[in-house]
């Protein structure tokens, strides 16, 4: 991965390794690449991917599967590995302005999704603000819950970025409602996670004295799962 070929947005499909955030870590990371990460749902029908791809002008594909799935014009396909990916090292910034790093795109409810961009200050913004809100520190373990198109995954990784705080993703049954997400919080001895309100309600939470803070958001949570 290079300044060069970061110019349009690059595509990126997490299939079931968490080492493939690695990717998301190091294109965000590109203020001074000026990289674009756009976050592929595996859980997506293969023609949402499609319009997402085609939509936000990825090229790159960074994903594990080198199948023949058909997902449109990003046909640059970087396969995934347990190795660091490279990055161009630079001493000057490569980019303009404050350059975006991620397009989020809505679900489409109301008719074709929309992609939102997120700028880097806006990211770094967001990551800082929820730390001192959450009183995240560098000790601290963030259990990463929700889906990884949801933007709500995007401040989990800004949140970890700006506090130096360990993020925790793991492969989706494991963090499925009820004992199974109960039994990632004491394994992990989780200290945050950021969690729909259905999913807690879900889930009897275990005793787990690392556990400080829950933020519920999404929809209108019960006063009884509070």
């Amino acid at each position: 991965l290079s300044a060069a070929s970061t110019a349009a947005p690059l595509a990126l499909l997490p299939e079931l390794n968490s080492a493939q955030w690695l990717g998301a870590a190091y294109v965000l990371r590109g203020s001074q690449l000026g990289a674009t990460v756009v976050i592929i749902d595996p859980q997506w029908p293969a023609e949402r991917a499609r319009f997402v791809i085609e939509d936000s002008g990825a090229t790159l594909l960074w994903s594990e599967d080198t199948g023949d799935g058909d997902l449109g014009r990003a046909q640059v396909l970087v396969p995934i590995d347990n190795t660091r990916p490279h990055v161009a090292q630079v001493t000057e910034p490569r980019s303009e302005g404050n350059p975006v790093a991620a397009m989020v795109y809505t679900s489409g409810s109301s008719g074709k999704p929309k992609g939102v961009p997120v700028r880097h200050d806006a990211l770094i913004r967001l990551g800082h603000s929820l730390a001192a809100h959450y009183d995240v520190t560098a000790t601290s373990t963030i259990l990463q819950v929700a889906a990884p198109a949801f933007d709500v995954t995007l401040s989990d990784i800004a949140l970890a970025w700006c506090a130096g705080a360990h993020l925790v993703v793991l492969p989706r049954h494991d963090v499925m409602p009820g004992t199974t997400l109960a039994h990632a919080l004491t394994t992990w001895n989780i200290t945050h996670m950021q969690v729909p309100a259905a999913v807690l309600a879900a889930t009897a939470l275990p005793q787990c004295p690392s556990l400080q803070v829950v933020a519920v958001g999404g929809e209108v949570c019960p006063t009884d799962t509070l």
